[in-house]
């Protein structure tokens, strides 16, 4: 039982230490490079 509940700690250590240590990720928005449709289209050089 206590090899049980120290491994339960153990875990949650881990997981909460790779949570903490993880940064956030940035996916909003359009690349500049290579220019994407909506550079293209702010761009003005798609028409219709």
């Amino acid at each position: 039982m206590r090899k049980k509940a120290s491994a339960a700690v153990i875990g949650l250590a881990i997981a909460g230490v790779s949570v903490l240590a993880t940064s956030t990720a940035s996916s909003h928005g359009y690349t500049d490079t290579p220019i994407s449709r909506q550079k293209l289209c702010a761009n003005g050089t798609v028409t219709g």
